[in-house]
């Protein structure tokens, strides 16, 4: 425990991160249990609308395969974003909150995450369908919007770890 609290001391991180890590690492790989089927459905959906609402021709292949822009994708868990969603439980979880706030506050953070994935494949598209290589619409953004993800959880967990007493729901 020493050795977890120097290193969250060292890099200035909340100690609760420190201890929280593992958990995040369970959440994460028990994601990967589940199929999600229905979410990579719902995801390759609205991006099949977002296409055709661009007038980009696409289609679907199977439930989580599209056709577009001359190449094939299949959705998988992580264009979903569920990964990023069962990871951040353990760092959203508050203890001293009871169980319905908790839930609320994770309702909510499902719903915005959805949305900011949304926002994040729509990205995507455009930058692909501009003419930038697929490596750098998908991975290279990809990587900026989990970075944005995870630095708003350490950031909600620092300010709920500095200032107990208040609720707020961010």
């Amino acid at each position: 425990m020493r050795r977890m609290t120097a290193f969250a001391e060292r890099w200035r991180l909340p100690r609760s991160l420190v201890c929280r890590l593992p958990l995040v690492a369970v959440a994460v790989i028990g994601c990967y249990w589940f199929d999600w089927g229905g979410l990579r459905h719902l995801t390759s959906e609205i991006c099949l609308r977002y296409a055709d609402w661009r007038g980009f021709p696409a289609k679907r292949l199977g439930p989580d395969l599209v056709c577009w822009n001359g190449g094939v994708y299949q959705f998988d868990i992580a264009c979903t974003y569920a990964d990023v969603f069962c990871g951040a439980i353990p760092l959203l979880w508050i203890r001293r909150w009871g169980a319905v706030r908790n839930l609320t506050r994770l309702a909510g953070f499902a719903a915005a995450l959805f949305a900011f994935n949304f926002f994040h494949l729509c990205l995507t598209d455009l930058i692909f369908s501009a003419g930038a290589p697929w490596c750098v619409a998908d991975q290279v953004l990809g990587g900026v919007a989990y970075f944005a993800v995870w630095v708003y959880l350490i950031r909600s967990l620092e300010f709920h770890e500095n200032h107990p007493k208040r609720f707020i729901v961010w």
